[in-house]
This record gives C-alpha cells, sequence and structure tokens, in this order.
C-alpha cells in the first residue's frame, strides 16, 4: 500500500479506486477516534461536575433495594452532614437507614413508600432520623421506585435533604406567635381590671350628679373610658382573627340596625370634633346575614377613622343602599384625604395614616380588622380618594338576604324595677368589687363581697345568693375549679354563676362554659349589662349556649 502511495507521489497520477477507498477508511477512522476521544474526556468532565454538584448538594442522593432494612447501595457524601456518618458506613452495610428513623416515624415511612411503590408514583414525606450526635434532625425524602422489564419493583432511588433548620425556624416563628398571643391576652386582662371599677364608678357619679350641670364632664369621662375599651377590644379582635377563632354568631340583621348602633358607638368621638353627620338609608327593608355586633363594629371602626382623620367641624356622610342584591354601606369625609398610592396599605396591621403631615393616635389595626371581619361575611372593603385634603370614602359590600316572613317589632319593657335579690361578689380587685356592689345597691339587690376563694366558697354556701358574680382570676384558686365546686353542692346546683374577668378569648369562653358558668362577661361590664343581668337572674335560670362577647349587651 504504500508503495503505491509512493509511486502516486513520484507519479503524480490519479489514485484508483480502491485507493481512494482506502484514504476515506482510513480519515474516518481517525476522525471517529478522536471523536470518541473527545466523547470520552467530556463524559469524564460531566462526571466530575455531577460529583461536585452532588458532593455540594446540602443532602444525599441514595439508592437502595426495595426490601427492608434499606442498607444503601449508592449515596452521595452528604449522607454525613445528615447523619454525621460517612458515607462508607453505609456502604459496607454495617449502618442501614431504616436504622436511623426515629420509631415513632418508622410506621408511617414504611407505609407511604409501600403505597408509593404499589402504585408506581413518586413519594414525598417528612420524618425525623437520628444523627451521631444523639439529636433528631428532620429531613425531606423525595424518591421514585426502579422497576425491572416485568414491572417488579427492585430499587428505591431519591434525595434527602435537611429540613431542620427550616423546621426550628417554624418553630421559633409559632413560639414568638404564641407569646405574642399570650401578651395580648394578658394585656388585656390587665387594663380591663383597672376599666372596671372606673366605668361603674364614673355611672354611679353621673347619677348622683344629674342636673349639677357636670354633664360634659362627664359626657367626656366617659367617651374616654370607652375610647380604653375598645383599644383593648381591638387587640384581642386582632388576635382572635390571626389564630382563626373568632367566631361568627350569624342571624338575619337589618342594615338601618347596623348603621343606628354604629352611630351609637361612634357619636362621642363625632361629637367632640363637632363633625356634621349625615345619614341616608334606604327606602325600604334591607337584610343582610351575619353576626350583628360585628358588622356594627365594621361600620363603627370606619366611622372612627373618619372622625380622627377630618379637621374639627367637618363633614362626615353614612349611605346605606342596596344594587343588584349587593348592600353597601359607604362612609365619606371631607377630611385628610389618602395618597393614591398609599391606599392599598391602609388595611395593614399597625399601619396608621396621617392628618397635616403627622400620624394620628389609635392602635392601627382598626381598618385591617373591619377589611377581616368583612371577609369573614363574604363581603369586601375598598378606599377611595383623589389624593391628600380631598376627604375618602370607604365602601363596604356584603350580600344581601331576603327579608324575614315576619318582624317582631315589640319593644321589650325595660323600665321594670329590678328584683330584690341577694348577689355575690367575688373579686380579688376591691375597687372593682366595692364599685359593682354599689352600683347593685342602687338597683334594689342585697350585695355582700368578698376577695378570695375561701370566703367566697364560705359565703356562697352561707348566703345562699340568688346570683354569684365571680372573677376567675382569685389569687388562692382558679375559678373554674370553684365553679366546679359549687356546682357539685347540693346548694349550689341552681344559683346563678357569672364569670367576670378581664379574660375573654375564645377558650376562657370555653372554660367557663365547661366548668359550668351561666354566663361569661369581660370586664369591664356596661352598667346598662349588669341591670339587664339582674332583671334576668329573677325571671329565669341563666344559660352560656351563647357566651356574651366584649361590648354586647345582655338581655333579660
Amino acid at each position: 500500500m504504500l508503495g503505491t502511495f509512493g509511486t502516486y507521489f513520484r507519479e503524480k497520477r490519479e489514485p484508483t479506486p480502491a485507493e481512494r477507498q482506502a484514504v476515506e477508511i482510513l480519515s474516518h477512522t481517525a476522525a471517529l477516534a478522536i471523536e470518541r476521544t473527545r466523547a470520552e474526556e467530556a463524559l469524564r468532565e460531566s462526571d466530575r461536575k455531577l460529583q461536585t454538584l452532588v458532593g455540594n448538594l446540602p443532602g444525599m442522593v441514595y439508592r437502595c433495594p426495595v426490601a427492608a432494612p434499606w442498607p444503601l447501595t449508592c449515596c452521595s457524601d452528604g449522607v454525613h452532614g445528615l447523619t454525621g456518618i460517612a458515607a462508607s458506613g453505609f456502604m459496607s452495610g454495617r449502618i442501614t437507614w431504616l436504622d436511623l428513623i426515629l420509631p415513632q416515624d418508622l410506621e408511617d415511612v414504611e407505609r407511604a413508600v409501600g403505597a408509593a411503590l404499589e402504585e408506581r408514583r413518586p413519594f414525598e414525606m417528612v420524618y425525623r432520623v437520628r444523627h451521631a450526635d444523639g439529636r433528631a434532625r428532620w429531613v425531606m425524602d423525595r424518591g421514585r421506585g426502579v422497576y425491572d422489564t416485568a414491572g417488579v419493583a427492585v430499587a428505591i432511588e431519591g434525595f434527602v435533604g435537611d429540613l431542620t433548620r427550616q423546621r426550628e425556624a417554624e418553630e421559633a416563628l409559632r413560639e414568638t406567635d404564641r407569646r405574642k398571643d399570650e401578651f395580648i391576652a394578658t394585656l388585656s386582662h390587665e387594663l380591663r381590671n383597672p376599666l372596671a371599677p372606673l366605668r361603674t364608678a364614673l355611672h354611679l357619679l353621673r347619677q348622683r350628679a344629674a342636673g349639677n350641670g357636670s354633664d360634659r364632664l362627664f359626657e367626656t369621662m366617659d367617651r374616654q373610658v370607652a375610647h380604653l375599651v375598645r383599644l383593648v377590644d381591638d387587640l384581642l379582635e386582632v388576635s382572635r382573627i390571626s389564630r382563626g377563632t373568632l367566631d361568627l354568631r350569624r342571624d338575619r340583621v337589618s342594615v338601618p340596625a347596623i348603621v343606628r348602633g354604629a352611630i351609637e358607638a361612634a357619636e362621642g368621638l363625632i361629637q367632640a370634633s363637632s363633625h356634621a353627620l349625615h345619614v341616608t338609608l334606604p327606602g325600604e327593608p334591607v337584610w343582610v346575614d351575619g353576626d350583628p355586633v360585628r358588622l356594627t363594629q365594621i361600620l363603627t371602626n370606619l366611622l372612627n377613622n373618619a372622625a380622627i382623620y377630618t379637621e374639627p367641624g367637618g363633614r362626615i356622610e353614612v349611605r346605606a343602599d342596596c344594587r343588584d342584591g349587593v348592600v353597601e354601606l359607604a362612609v365619606r369625609d371631607n377630611g385628610a384625604g389618602i395618597d393614591p398610592e398609599r391606599i392599598g396599605e391602609l388595611f395593614e396591621m399597625f399601619v396608621r395614616g396621617e392628618r397635616n403631615g403627622r400620624p394620628q393616635g389609635g392602635l392601627g389595626v382598626g381598618l385591617a380588622l373591619a377589611r377581616r371581619l368583612a371577609e369573614m361575611h363574604g363581603g369586601t372593603v375598598v378606599a377611595t380618594s383623589q389624593g391628600p385634603g380631598t376627604g375618602s370614602e370607604f365602601v363596604v359590600r356584603l350580600p344581601a338576604i331576603e327579608a324575614p316572613a315576619q318582624v317582631d317589632t315589640t319593644a321589650r319593657t325595660t323600665d321594670a324595677a329590678a328584683p330584690r335579690l341577694r348577689v355575690l361578689v367575688a373579686d380579688d380587685n376591691s375597687d372593682a368589687a366595692e364599685m359593682t356592689a354599689l352600683l347593685l345597691s342602687s338597683l334594689g339587690c342585697e350585695v355582700r363581697t368578698v376577695h378570695d376563694a375561701r370566703s367566697a366558697i364560705a359565703e356562697a354556701e352561707r348566703l345562699r345568693p340568688d346570683l354569684l358574680l365571680l372573677d376567675i382570676g382569685l389569687p388562692d384558686a382558679n375559678g373554674y375549679e370553684m365553679c366546679r365546686r359549687i356546682r357539685s353542692a347540693d346548694w349550689g346546683a341552681a344559683m346563678a354563676i357569672v364569670a367576670v374577668t378581664g379574660w375573654g378569648q375564645e377558650r376562657d369562653r370555653r372554660e367557663s362554659a365547661d366548668a359550668g358558668f351561666d354566663l361569661h362577661l369581660v370586664k369591664p361590664v356596661e352598667p346598662e349589662a349588669l341591670t339587664q343581668l339582674v332583671r334576668g337572674a329573677s325571671g329565669r335560670r341563666l344559660r352560656c349556649d351563647h357566651p356574651i362577647a366584649p361590648g354586647r349587651r345582655l338581655s333579660a
């Protein structure tokens, strides 16, 4: 062959077909060899990159047989970070993956993997494994089965990632949230206790000083106490909603009744700023399905917001109407207005608006609370404004319902003389107990006060009162246990027992009902509520089927 090529080059003749074919074969073979060399090098480089990637993953890539105890036939070095054990320890068979799964999680893990293999689908699960240092670590396991040509599962392969830090962070957040709720509940309780005697004392003073020209002073004091109560209530409501423990007590509610209730609640703040209030109600009855207290609270918060962010002597308009099955409750003012770019953030928690360039008072929860309550009723709250200084309008939209077939318009008699009842007041706050006793005495009741649990039980057994007002947080005993003890006695089975306390969360109300309390009242209790409570205790046994919400007036 070389001789032939030599002749070709010396003689400079055309190569024969055989010679040409030989050259092409040699060239193709050389090209294939070069291509293979390059492919092998690319594969080695790819393997190096894959190994580097797998080695740097914050977890383990693994492969193991289907049968327990799942000895790892292949695993990445990331297993050391997860378990504190080198990959060689698993590959040697001295330890299996099953050995590390915590016993309390093992059954669920085996069940989940078995179901996934049987259904020929991937699996994803979270469980705990034991680290070499003795601590448990949370892991996320994502894997799938490997099947032979007959469709039989022969192996499991997947990836296990470390979730410990994420779980610890989530637990820290839950603990922070729990402490926040605990703090809010404790703060509400501690604030309600001094407010209770203040409100009762103010009511008594106002009665005694009637007609001496001090009405304006009492109105101011009453308005400010009511404002404090409202702030405390808002804090507690936000906590309940954030935990999903706020229950709605739904009923058919008249829209004009919502408007009237809200105006009554916000009237003090509106009058204090000398605002002109204009109200437009629908010409025919309009009804919604919802909690009357919460619906009134929504509109009250909007009215309070309008009063705060409008200069004294301003104008506030309230409009209620119904269009296409949707009720609209609108509150418009000619106050500070809102920057259109900030409208969206107004409904966020603890965000306060500005008037004259300065943030206003309050906690910044009123609008957020209004929106959340509206959403719980299947409605919305939206705000509009042309900008600073142009006023603003807030509109609540709720689904309308048909009017009830009959509406009871019979007025209840509320001016009947209170019966002479024997009432025992048990409260470690002596000021609160004394003010409550004075109010009850003015209603014609025979009242005794005690300030500790031992005296309360002894006096209840001796006096056999018609009504026991019992503070849950007495220093020497739990009020719930006291109620159970009284209920278990023959002389206490039929006694009307009412919890009067600063603790007002849903779990507190449930515990009251379980312990045998007839009602759960949250401090400060409205004087009117105590008056109706006394009248109700004389006519029938009180019930705790519907624990009274903060601010809701009792009915006889």
